[in-house]
Order: C-alpha cells, then sequence, then structure tokens
C-alpha cells in the first residue's frame, strides 16, 4: 500500500515539475524573441505574459471586466476568446464572439449601437459571394479606434464577431 502511495506522489511531483519546465521554457523562448525579461503566469484558462513594456493577457472564455462600457456587445452570444494586452500605461482589446443571427443584423446592431454611443464611422466595408457574408466597421471616439469585423461562411450555423478596441495613443 505504501509503494501505491509513493508512485501516486511521485507522479503528481513529475506532473508539477513538467508544468513548471514548460513554463520556464515558455519565458525563456519569449525573452529570446523580444529581448526583454517576461514572466508567464498561467491558470482558469488563460495565460499573462508580463515585460518590461506592458502585460498581455490571452485565452478566456468571458467577456473582460474592464471591457469599454461603451462598445456594445451583441447579445445573445458566446464569447469564444479574449486578450487584453497594456502598453504604457493603456489597454487594448481583442475579443471573439459567436452568435445565431445573421451578419446584416449584427452589423445593424454595432451601426447603432456605436453611433448611438458618440462613436464617429470610419469605415463600413459589407459583401459577400455564395453565402458568405462578411462586414468591417471601423469607428473612432477621442483618438480611440473600435474595429468589429463579422463573418459568416456558406455552411456554418454561426456568425462570427472580432471587437477590437486600440486606445487613444
Amino acid at each position: 500500500m505504501s509503494r501505491k502511495i509513493l508512485v501516486i506522489v511521485l507522479v503528481l511531483a513529475m506532473g508539477a515539475l513538467t508544468t513548471a519546465c514548460a513554463k520556464t521554457i515558455a519565458e525563456k523562448v519569449i525573452e529570446n524573441q523580444t529581448g526583454g525579461k517576461v514572466k508567464v503566469n498561467s491558470g482558469k484558462g488563460s495565460v499573462e505574459i508580463k515585460g518590461k513594456g506592458g502585460t498581455l493577457k490571452v485565452g478566456e472564455n468571458t467577456l473582460p471586466a474592464d471591457f469599454p462600457k461603451d462598445v456594445p456587445v451583441y447579445k445573445p452570444n458566446t464569447v469564444k476568446s479574449s486578450m487584453s494586452n497594456i502598453v504604457e500605461g493603456k489597454k487594448s482589446f481583442v475579443v471573439i464572439l459567436t452568435t445565431k443571427a445573421d451578419v446584416d443584423a449584427v452589423a445593424d446592431f454595432y451601426k447603432k449601437g456605436l453611433t448611438g454611443n458618440g462613436w464617429t464611422e470610419k469605415s463600413a466595408l459589407t459583401g459577400g459571394e455564395g453565402g458568405t457574408r462578411f462586414a468591417t466597421l471601423g469607428y473612432e471616439k477621442g483618438g480611440a479606434m473600435v474595429t468589429v469585423t463579422i463573418t459568416r461562411a456558406n455552411n456554418d450555423k454561426e456568425t462570427q464577431m472580432m471587437i477590437s478596441f486600440n486606445p487613444k495613443t
């Protein structure tokens, strides 16, 4: 019986060591590519990389709590991934969501919602062919930029939305 416990403890220790080694390797790879010192924190389905120039957080399947309140989010939706990045104290976001609504309905929602929240339309491109539809919308407010890209391929059951927010630079 004590031999089984020893084996279990060794397996768990090896797993912890492997995770720690993988984390250290990831840090070294990023440091070699960027030339800076980084710290990788992972957990809860996300990865956070902190470096001298800022912080990058990737992978949560929830809308970030500090996502700009004046950028509307189409509902119902499923958040597939989110990313936030802090550089020089300014935070940007990229969020990918899906919905069952069609591209035109989602595009209309963003056109009305962003304009209604004081954003100025800078670009709008819509189109499609063979059942595939897309829309790319660009808005500006006080130097900040929002881009919403909406796509749905011919055989897809869901529409994908990518919302990109970049603060005033």
